[in-house]
């Protein structure tokens, strides 16, 4: 093709071009070579690879192509003469000799180099050790290298992978805790309550007898829940398994979990370990969530053992967490119950506003009569929450209760939302099952049928 341009600022309306002479010249070579292979991984000694290599360049291509072999693998062929004209394939043969030096820690790759262009190709995985010892500790993952160092997706996780940083946009951690690296591990589409893991299962069991202290660097999505849980399984070779969970209420920054496993019997031949992560409820939201989290520099720390869990269970839920006011005559118990907190508010009100604001409720109830409010409220790590979900109440039964009288408290959530219960008293006691604390309105009146609401 040839064109022109005005030099000057004129526009053309006639006019033609005129070329007296062309001349040809040497053009630049372009160099574009297409490698492939026709296996994506080999996992014996004698197994044949072929490459292929495409000349989509603008020259003819006579050259030596060559094949080196990667951290220990060796081939039987490192080079052959290639004679490769433009727009053509050829193909070519090599063994592998050397699968078995390769070290732990590292993969087997083969790079192929043609006319100043290569490409190097992986072709085994990597033979993660189950550790690597630092001094007198065993570090089970520090994840340098964008290696993974054996951890796997498990329960309720799409997969694992080394990263400098969240790979989400807008995501915490903007690094890693330790060094370069950490592991990220991207859950699949649950509500936040699903437990979800990463795991390493080991060559030989460990024997971490005299390294009875585990560490871990952890950060977590949050935004879901009132408090999440990090836990820690223990597998052992007879299949015996053992929990550790850390309760905890801020998660997107980097925390460390050091737990004293010393009580976990078989901890001399551990076969894996789970690292998992959840929400405790779905206070905040209530749709699947596939957030992320994160760990880095998990260590087996030399030692027998001298650090108290914060929280251990055999079971998460179980047994069902009761907690009391000072006098024991107000009792909430669940599931939904954070073990370790505590009744901050358990008042029986008269008078003030929570009374005023349950009379307006009331007046819906013409044959009935307000008596009072109970106000319950909790505290956990020194801050207010109240559970949510399915609890067993106990409280005492108001002043002037008559047993003729017929009862119906109106229970009001956080957000507002109104129940209405028909309690069972007993034992100088109104018991029932409400969906959560938060205020319950006494209302009396002389039969169930006062407690309809009127047109």
């Amino acid at each position: 093709d040839i064109w022109a341009k005005p030099t000057d600022k004129y526009i053309w309306s006639l006019g033609s071009i005129s070329v007296a002479e062309i001349a040809a010249v040497d053009a630049t070579e372009i160099k574009n070579l297409i490698f492939t292979s026709n296996v994506d991984k080999v996992t014996a000694n004698g197994q044949k690879v072929i490459f292929t290599v495409t000349n989509k360049g603008s020259s003819e291509i006579n050259d030596t192509i060559t094949f080196a072999g990667q951290n220990g693998l060796t081939l039987d062929v490192t080079s052959q003469p290639i004679n490769l004209p433009v727009n053509k394939s050829k193909t070519f043969t090599v063994t592998v000799t050397g699968l078995d030096k390769i070290p732990e820690n590292k993969y087997g790759a083969i790079t192929v180099g043609l006319h100043g262009m290569s490409k190097t190709f992986q072709i085994t995985e990597v033979d993660y050790s189950d550790y690597v010892a630092d001094g007198d500790d065993w570090v089970l993952g520090d994840f340098e290298d964008a290696m993974t160092d054996g951890w796997i997706a498990g329960n309720y996780v799409n997969y694992v992978q080394s990263v400098t940083k969240s790979s989400k946009a807008s995501g915490s951690p903007s690094a890693a805790s330790h060094g370069t690296f950490c592991l990220e591990a991207n859950r699949m589409l649950e509500v936040a309550t699903t437990p979800s893991y990463t795991v390493k299962t080991f060559k030989k069991p460990l024997d971490l007898t005299n390294h009875s202290l585990l560490s871990v660097q952890f950060c977590g999505w949050g935004g879901t829940s009132r408090m999440y849980t990090v836990e820690i399984v223990l597998t052992a070779s007879d299949g015996t398994q053992k929990s550790y969970r850390k309760w905890m209420q801020s998660t997107d920054i980097w925390q460390n979990y050091t737990l004293d496993i010393s009580d976990f019997a078989k901890r001399d031949s551990v076969t894996s370990i789970a690292i998992g992560f959840y929400g405790f409820d779905k206070f905040y939201y209530t749709d699947g969530w596939n957030g992320c989290f994160y760990l880095d520099n998990i260590r087996a720390l030399s030692g027998r053992g001298s650090l108290t869990v914060e929280t251990e269970y055999e079971n998460l839920l179980d047994p069902i967490t009761t907690i009391t006011d000072s006098a024991g005559k107000v009792a909430v118990s669940g599931l939904s119950v954070l073990p370790g907190s505590q009744l901050t508010k358990a008042e029986y009100v008269t008078s003030g506003s929570v009374y005023d604001n349950a009379a307006q409720l009331a007046k819906q109830f013409k044959q009935a009569k307000l008596m009072g409010v109970y106000d319950l409220q909790a505290e956990y790590a020194e801050e207010e929450y109240t559970p949510i979900g399915a609890v067993e109440i106990c409280l005492p039964l108001p002043t002037g209760y008559s047993a003729k009288k017929q009862y119906m408290l109106a229970h009001t959530l956080s957000d507002g939302t109104v129940s209405y219960i028909f309690p069972k008293a007993e034992n100088g006691s109104f018991k029932f099952t409400a969906a959560g604390m938060g205020t319950f309105s006494v209302l009396s009146a002389d039969s169930e049928s006062a407690f309809r609401v009127a047109e």
